[in-house]
């Protein structure tokens, strides 16, 4: 039986192609439409490549893939600096003000800043390298001195100090009351 079908098949496979024999001949008409609708593609293909040669200002498309390869190398380490750019000041304006007063200008300059990252906006790392300073350069965190009223480091400024202070002031320069 499986024998039978495969005779058939064969058969049918060669007046297949007795048939597409037949019907490869053409008439002239259809051929000459084939070729003017051939020859407006062509025409269209032409004035697309001109307007991509005018906005590329190039002369010719050969090795395009290469400039346009280049133009985009060349566009991504340009964003890539301005990215960076962007991320040292945040990472610059998150060091200021998680320092504050509290630390003196050397302090930035000696933060290590390889493991402060940006990522969205958020910056990581900093908490740690800030304690790592402290650990490191304990100098150059300021430490706050009492305010002193007569010098002396006996009177303490304070809210209800304040009379104190002024009259010790004024005794030092030798205004007292008279």
């Amino acid at each position: 039986m499986a024998d039978a079908v495969e005779t058939n098949l064969e058969q049918n496979e060669g007046t297949e192609n007795k048939q597409t024999n037949e019907q490869e001949l053409f008439s002239g008409d259809y051929v000459r439409a084939l070729r003017k609708e051939a020859e407006k593609y062509r025409k269209e293909r032409n004035g697309y490549a001109d307007t991509i040669k005018s906005i590329l200002k190039v002369d010719d498309l050969d090795g395009l893939d290469g400039k346009v390869k280049a133009y985009t190398d060349s566009v991504q380490s340009e964003l890539a600096a301005a990215n960076n750019k962007v991320n040292d000041y945040i990472i610059s304006q998150e060091i200021k003000r998680a320092l504050g007063d509290n630390y003196t200008a050397a302090a930035v300059k000696l933060l290590d800043r390889s493991n402060i990252k940006v990522d969205d906006g958020k910056v990581s790392g900093l908490t740690e390298a800030i304690a790592q300073l402290e650990k490191d350069y304990p100098e150059v965190k300021k430490t706050k001195a009492d305010k002193l009223a007569d010098g002396t480091g006996n009177d303490k400024i304070g809210k209800d100090d304040n009379d104190t202070a002024v009259k010790n002031f004024r005794k030092a320069l030798g205004l007292e009351d008279k």
